[in-house]
């Protein structure tokens, strides 16, 4: 099993790139939604709760844990690959030259670069896949920018990239789940993906499984 920590709904874009991958595989996901947003929180309690919840899917019988959140990544994934039983991956944001980073204000912050937007996740969290609301925020964010390449420095912008490429007038699109799925080694059981869903907080369970088979392109396999 693998296990997949995410704030909110932005990993099931990095769970839906481990399945194009060919990553035949059960999976438990879940969602921190009770300490959600992590862009705006320090250092020190994302690597609390990442080792929590770490250790909490290592109990459940996960064989590797993936960070499905930038965010995390940034702050917690050199300890929690120090400290833990399992393997432990991480989605972090290629340098591409002349491209504009997109991330939340602890990614930017930690990488001294990008354009932060601090509420996004927030809103895809609470809005996805009614589009006005978040569609509102990023023109307002983004007014006057432009840029041919954007490089998504949050797994929860991947949900709502055609709005950033309309808005930023962007021709390519760089998501780093898709390069992270490159770099993992194919678990391939045979038995068909599965998912177990775990939030920790309030959410809509039904919305995370109605996303994930828009990303999968067919009804998943919620276990």
């Amino acid at each position: 099993m693998i296990g997949l920590i995410d704030s909110g709904m932005g990993g099931l874009t990095t769970l839906a790139a481990l399945v194009e991958r060919g990553c035949d595989h059960r999976f438990c996901y879940l969602a921190d939604t009770r300490h959600a947003p992590y862009g705006e929180r320090d250092s020190l309690s994302l690597i609390a709760l990442g080792e929590r919840w770490a250790k909490r899917l290592v109990g459940l019988g996960a064989d590797a844990i993936v960070l499905g959140c930038n965010t995390l990544t940034m702050a917690a994934l050199d300890y929690l690959q120090a400290t833990t039983s399992v393997p432990v991956y991480g989605v972090r944001p290629p340098v591409v030259e002349g491209a504009m980073l997109l991330g939340t204000s602890y990614t930017c912050r930690k990488l001294g670069r990008g354009v932060a937007l601090p509420r996004l996740a927030t809103l895809i969290d609470a809005h996805y896949p009614d589009l006005p609301p978040i569609r509102a925020y990023l023109e307002g964010q983004l007014e006057g920018k432009s840029a041919d390449t954007v490089v998504l420095g949050c797994t929860h912008y991947a949900l709502v990239k055609d709005e950033i490429s309309r808005v930023l007038h962007a021709k390519t699109v760089v998501d780093p789940s898709v390069w992270l799925a490159r770099k993992l080694p194919r678990a391939t059981g045979g038995q068909g993906v599965g998912v177990d869903l775990i939030l920790t907080g309030d959410g809509d369970q039904g919305r995370y499984i109605e996303t994930l088979k828009t990303l999968l392109g067919k009804e998943p396999n919620i276990v």
